[in-house]
Formats: C-alpha cells, sequence, structure tokens
C-alpha cells in the first residue's frame, strides 16, 4: 500500500469552488533542496482536492532525507494555499486525504487541536464552537502551526 504525501483541500458541494483550486495547484511546481523541481498534480476525490507532488517517496516517510524533504514541501504547499481560491479546510502530509470529513469534524471539533498544520474557514471555525486556539494563516482562514514530518525512530 502506497503511503502518500500531499495536500487535501476540502470544498464541499460547490464543485465550482473544487474546479477553481484544481485549476489553481495543476501543473505548478516547487523547488527542491537540490535545485529540480517537483510537480503538482490534482486529483478530485469526494467533496476534497488531493494536491500530490511528483517525485516524492510513495512509501511515507522512510529516512531523515524524506523528513526534511517532505517538511520543505509542506511549507511551500502551505505559502502557495495562501494565495489559492476559497476553500472550507486544508491540511499537508501522509495520507491526508482520509483525515476527516466535515461531518466527523462537526463530530468532534476538540480534535481540531490535534491536527497540526489544520487550516480552517473562520466562519466554519465558529461554527465549530471555536474549539481550541488557533491563529490567523490568511484573511478569514486559521490554523493550527504546521511542525513538518517527522521521522520515527
Amino acid at each position: 500500500m502506497a503511503w502518500i504525501f500531499s495536500m487535501w483541500i476540502e470544498t464541499g458541494e460547490d464543485e465550482s469552488a473544487g474546479q477553481a483550486i484544481r485549476d489553481y495547484f495543476d501543473n505548478l511546481s516547487i523547488l527542491k533542496t537540490d535545485g529540480k523541481q517537483y510537480k503538482l498534480y490534482t486529483h478530485k476525490q469526494g467533496q476534497g482536492n488531493i494536491i500530490t507532488v511528483d517525485g516524492i517517496s510513495r512509501s511515507g516517510v522512510n529516512s531523515l532525507n524524506d523528513t526534511m524533504e517532505m517538511t520543505k514541501i509542506g511549507f511551500e504547499l502551505y505559502n502557495i494555499l495562501k494565495s489559492a481560491p476559497k476553500f472550507r479546510y486544508a491540511m499537508v502530509g501522509v495520507e491526508v486525504d482520509e483525515f476527516r470529513n466535515w461531518n466527523e469534524l462537526v463530530e468532534e471539533p476538540n480534535d481540531i487541536q490535534l491536527f497540526k498544520g489544520l487550516v480552517i474557514r473562520k466562519d466554519l471555525y465558529q461554527y465549530l464552537g471555536s474549539p481550541g486556539t488557533l491563529v490567523e494563516f490568511k484573511d478569514d482562514y486559521l490554523w493550527t502551526l504546521y511542525e513538518g514530518e517527522s521521522y520515527p525512530e
């Protein structure tokens, strides 16, 4: 089974919002630490969009080098997200497309604090009862700070 490092962006049932996210991210590139480029690809999945990165491990974090490279890519993806079209919430990591759907967040809103790097629209955060302390990510969005990827010891 593959363990894919990606960004999950949930846009809800608004197909035009999902298409806008895919159009925005599709075919962008991120600079590697060695000067080469990683190409980004987008895929629709349910009410969300997966942004994958070509050329990185498909088996999760397996080395200190994977940790450093994926962390750098993660921060780059968040920087790109700051200028992205409207979305509901987003997160970077390994297998993040399976982390939570909207109904699950509504059922367990306090879990937001568990997901480092979760970016959520302010109105949705307030709808959930403003659980925990998040910081501003960009206008109309808050997040739990991204701490990077970790290598199991």
